[in-house]
């Protein structure tokens, strides 16, 4: 869920110029957890998440902009691609998702069991201890 308090909003500011600064150097993959809106696999549910992707884009784009006209600074389709944000609903999504990608480099997540999972593969993984402290309730 994203919300609008200044916190998130400023949280949300620093996430997307991170993105930034990576995606102008370097091919990033962003994998976003969001909450299990329910069982439904028809094609309601797949709308619902298609719509939640857009908002999410739309999120990491406006962010970054932060109330000035500078375009140097903006997280567009051109740095970071929307095909890049990707949507899943547990870490083992999230593990499996990782695992498809061809060559990833490292892996920054929140929860040490994806740490402790792909290092059984091989993969270099940095876990951010406290998260929602960082980044709020993005």
């Amino acid at each position: 869920q994203i919300t609008n308090s200044n916190s998130s909003s400023a949280a949300g500011m620093a996430l997307s110029r991170v993105l930034y600064s990576l995606a102008t150097y370097y091919t990033v993959m962003v994998i976003v957890q969001v909450k299990d809106a329910g069982t439904n696999h028809g094609k309601q549910d797949y709308t619902s998440m298609q719509k939640l992707q857009d908002v999410v884009v739309e999120q990491l784009r406006r962010n970054i902009q932060d109330g000035t006209s500078n375009s140097s600074n903006k997280l567009t389709e051109s740095i970071l691609p929307s095909h890049r944000i990707m949507l899943a609903k547990s870490a083992t999504g999230r593990i499996a998702l990782t695992r498809q990608l061809s060559t990833v480099e490292l892996v920054v997540d929140f929860d040490p069991e994806v740490q402790s999972q792909l290092g059984r593969f091989g993969y270099k993984v940095s876990v951010v201890p406290d998260w929602e402290a960082m980044f709020g309730d993005l």
